[in-house]
């Protein structure tokens, strides 16, 4: 639980408010999936644990498979977009931008 309000409020907020956009997104791009294991490795002891001492393992086993979504399709395809986005915007010469989820110049925002 902890891990999950550090990455979410604090690290992540962070960083997209100190680095530039594309800077950021590769670095999540890196830190999603260790997070997403660790997540998934923390999720299987407790529903160990909570088997070993007979309880409801249920909610633990369906958070688990979500877990296992996100590491093994969300998170790829995810950066996989990112990527190819990365791309374009490089071409318009945008992604510098700290704090911004879009380039300032409305033209360059809205280009595919």
């Amino acid at each position: 639980f902890g891990c999950s309000i550090w990455v979410t409020f604090i690290a992540g907020i962070v960083m997209f408010n100190n680095l530039p956009r594309h800077v950021f997104g590769r670095l999540q791009a890196k830190l999603f999936p260790a997070y997403f294991i660790f997540s998934a490795l923390v999720v299987a002891l407790s529903i160990m644990s909570a088997a070993a001492l007979g309880w409801e393992v249920k909610s633990l086993g369906i958070i688990l498979v979500t877990i296992l979504m996100n590491v093994s399709y969300f998170e790829p395809e995810t950066t996989r977009i990112m990527i190819l986005r990365h791309a374009v915007e490089r071409r318009l010469k945008t992604g510098h931008e700290i704090g911004q989820l879009r380039p300032s110049d409305p033209t360059k925002a809205n280009d595919p």
